[in-house]
């Protein structure tokens, strides 16, 4: 449940509260979570580190573990959906779990690499992006069935992305990495960064 005591912040002049959410046990809370992702109107998935997927179908009161897939263990960097029912995580090892029913159950599916992923974005239910070390993006359009590894330019590693479009994508990552896509991924063009001493 959610603690009562809120705690504050503000930020430019705008004071938000935030409060404490948890169903878990104390054995669980050394959970580390790295990223959250809504599942339509009312859910949540978080994804974290040794194979970790939490749901809250209570628009973030309560939540509760779900099974990952085959005692999965590997770091969860990144989650994403689509719509209510169709989305996907990302990890190490190349790792991609997919679900068809909002997380309750994940399936894995294989990137054609084992480099670490670090952040993915859903167009539609058929259509995603993913990104992560050493430069590498990776594309479906099939729903997560195969995967078409496509040129970054870069070396960077990528930790994040986000498509506005099937065609529009922004990558970002180390060493000010912006990239930029209007063409789906197939020419990814390095932006002029003036955070070149920074790591996104």
């Amino acid at each position: 449940m959610c603690h009562h005591r809120p705690s504050s912040l503000n930020l430019f002049g705008v004071t938000a509260l935030w409060l404490a959410c948890s169903s878990f046990s104390l054995s669980q809370s050394t959970i580390t979570f790295r990223a959250v992702a809504a599942a339509g109107a009312s859910a949540f998935v978080a994804v974290g580190n040794n194979g970790t997927i939490a749901r809250s179908i209570d628009k973030g009161e309560t939540w509760s573990v779900q099974p990952s897939v085959d005692k999965v263990t590997a770091r969860l960097n990144s989650v994403s959906f689509a719509d209510s029912k169709v989305g996907a995580a990302v990890g190490t090892n190349g790792l991609v779990l997919m679900t068809s029913d909002g997380g309750i159950s994940w399936i894995t599916h294989s990137i054609g690499s084992t480099v670490e992923l670090r952040g993915i974005s859903f167009v539609d239910a058929v259509t995603a992006s993913v990104v992560g070390e050493n430069g590498s993006v990776f594309r479906t359009t099939d729903g997560g069935n195969t995967w078409m590894s496509q040129s970054s330019g870069v070396s960077s590693t990528l930790n994040a992305v986000d498509c506005i479009d099937k065609n529009i994508c922004l990558a970002v990552g180390e060493n000010g990495t912006i990239l930029r896509t209007t063409s789906g991924g197939s020419v990814w063009i390095n932006l002029s960064s003036p955070f070149i001493k920074y790591n996104f």
